[in-house]
């Protein structure tokens, strides 16, 4: 990848990314909203959720032959 001057770069134990700077207010957006979603799976499986509910995989398990 081609990192330019401004560019963002992030890195972890998982990788590195590199935020040309253009979309960096995107990219925050759409990581806040990913924070959000992720909080809110948490508290639903904190009150008693499963994986399974929260994830909506019920379809699918079930479409693979897998009955709850």
């Amino acid at each position: 990848m081609l990192v330019n001057p401004g560019d963002i770069v992030v890195g972890d134990d998982d990788g590195v990314v590199v935020v040309p700077l253009a979309e960096a207010a995107a990219v925050l957006e759409k990581a806040r909203d990913r924070d959000r979603m992720e909080d809110e799976m948490v508290a639903r499986i904190r009150d008693g959720a499963t994986t399974v509910e929260v994830l909506d995989l019920a379809k699918y398990l079930k479409a693979g032959g897998i009955e709850l």
